[in-house]
């Protein structure tokens, strides 16, 4: 979940008569977020306005979808990552943090390549790593990502097979995502 408070309503240590939040919902299941996060989250703010005696409006916007990962096509990229020697290769996560890229890759098969510039153990959304982002490191890993991407295309353009193959797996993956029940 992530969350922001838009409007506090007013000055510190004074009750308002309105706030405004806005939550983003997320899960590495659609199904599971449809039918059971997104009921649980507005009985909890039923519940809370039930204890604080006031009210809520609650407006839903679009949902945001898992992602459905393609382990051939992340294949295909990590052996364009060590052909492009990319530093600090690691193997696939099987579950990362929440991303926009899920309702990409709930669609279409997708996947990630995280190129290294900042040094080991420096969080995300940190000062530290936004830093690190303009720095030369940073420009080079993306000229890294760039090449792995388009080794990648180029391999699945030379060997149409390989399309043929993330394809079929991504119909499969969805269709055993889409058949999780709760």
């Amino acid at each position: 979940m992530h969350y922001t408070i838009l409007d506090a309503g007013g000055p510190s240590n004074i009750v308002p008569g309105r706030a405004k939040a806005e939550y983003t919902l997320r899960s590495y299941s659609t199904d599971y977020l449809e039918k059971v996060i997104v009921p649980r989250f507005q009985d909890i703010l039923k519940g809370a306005c039930l204890m604080t005696g006031t009210t809520c409006e609650i407006e839903r916007s679009y949902p945001f979808q898992a992602k459905i990962p393609c382990m051939t096509l992340n294949n295909l990229i990590m052996e364009n990552a060590e052909e492009f020697k990319a530093p600090q290769l690691a193997g696939p996560r099987e579950k990362t943090g929440s991303t926009d890229f899920g309702n990409v890759m709930y669609d279409v098969p997708g996947c990630c390549i995280r190129t290294a510039f900042v040094p080991e153990g420096t969080a995300a959304h940190s000062k530290e790593y936004l830093e690190a982002g303009k720095t030369e490191k940073a420009h080079e890993a993306l000229r890294s990502g760039a090449e792995i991407l388009a080794g990648t295309c180029v391999d699945i353009l030379e060997r149409p097979e390989l399309l043929s193959e993330i394809k079929t797996e991504f119909r499969e993956r969805k269709q055993k995502e889409k058949e999780v029940s709760f």
